[in-house]
C-alpha cells in the first residue's frame, strides 16, 4: 500500500473551504495561528470584495518560517497597491512560543 495522495491536494482543499466560509461571514480580521509561509495569508491579501480583510494576523513559531511570509505578504501587497487595493489592510507577523515541555 503506497501513500494516500489528494487530488486536489489537501492544503489546496483547506484553503478552498477557508475561503468559502470567510465569503460567508465576511470578517474584517482573520488570525492564522501556525501560518507557517504564509500560503493562506497571502491569498487573503489577494482577496476580492467578497471577503473584505482589513487586518491579517499571521502567528508561528518558526522565525524562518515568519521571514519567509514576510517576503511573500510584501511582493502581494505591493502588487495590490499597484492594482488599487479597494481598502487598507493591516498585516502582522508574530512570532509565538512553543509549549513548555
Amino acid at each position: 500500500m503506497g501513500p494516500v495522495k489528494f487530488h486536489p491536494a489537501l492544503s489546496l482543499q483547506r484553503q478552498t473551504f477557508l475561503l468559502e466560509a470567510l465569503r460567508d461571514s465576511r470578517p474584517k480580521s482573520v488570525l492564522d495561528i501556525g501560518c507557517g509561509e504564509g500560503t493562506l495569508l497571502e491569498c487573503l491579501v489577494r482577496c476580492d470584495d467578497f471577503i473584505p480583510v482589513e487586518v491579517l494576523v499571521g502567528i508561528d513559531i518558526s522565525e524562518a518560517q515568519l521571514q519567509t511570509a514576510a517576503r511573500i505578504m510584501l511582493v502581494s501587497a505591493n502588487i495590490q497597491q499597484q492594482d488599487e487595493r479597494w481598502h487598507p489592510l493591516d498585516i502582522q507577523l508574530l512570532r509565538g512560543r512553543g509549549l513548555p515541555t
